[in-house]
């Protein structure tokens, strides 16, 4: 079964099986099967972001606020100074993330590492190709990863790997629903 989740204006379809959370049949424990995938990692959702630099501009990354013209990111973005520059959101809580999407005027996935930890200080990378997202779309300026098994997380964060005057960071998303404790 698959739910519909409207983000901007792109539509994702939710593989619900991604984040069966837990629980028993006598009912005790996880997450109700009904809890419907948001962005967990914008400001609307408590989503706090920092970075290594230029942090006041950190929170144009989820503020939920970008705009495609001709397929183009022309929106307000986040960019580092040096390479190995990166941008931290925290997430309110601990969360079950199925997809993260990053938009960025990058035309691949070489200019960043997407990196995820439940805890904010250990990170573990995020294998886009071959690894972690088999469900991968990348292009225009899209890195779009659906986890073959939902992560749990507290914070995620994307790394600049490239000459920082280049890479510019629009908006990152983290599809999920709140973990069961």
């Amino acid at each position: 079964m698959y739910r519909i989740l409207v983000v901007g204006f792109f539509f994702i379809l939710f593989p619900m099986g991604l984040v069966g959370c837990g629980g028993s049949s006598s009912g005790g424990g996880g997450q109700p099967d009904d809890v419907d995938p948001f962005n967990v990692a914008s400001q609307e959702n408590g989503g706090v972001a920092t970075a290594t630099f230029d942090s006041e501009n950190a929170g144009l990354v989820n503020d939920g606020s970008f705009n495609l013209i001709d397929g183009v990111n022309a929106g307000l973005f986040w960019s580092g100074n040096i390479v190995g520059d990166s941008l931290t959101i925290e997430l309110d809580g601990d969360y079950l993330v199925a997809q993260v999407i990053l938009y960025t005027n990058g035309p691949n996935n070489t200019e960043t590492t997407l990196q995820y930890s439940a805890d904010g200080v250990n990170f573990t990378n995020i294998k886009l190709l071959g690894g972690d997202c088999p469900s991968l779309a990348l292009g225009s300026g899209r890195i779009h990863c659906t986890f073959s098994e939902a992560r749990e997380m507290s914070h995620l964060r994307v790394v600049i790997n490239a000459n920082p005057e280049t890479v510019r960071l629009y908006e990152l998303l983290a599809i999920g629903i709140p973990a069961a404790n």
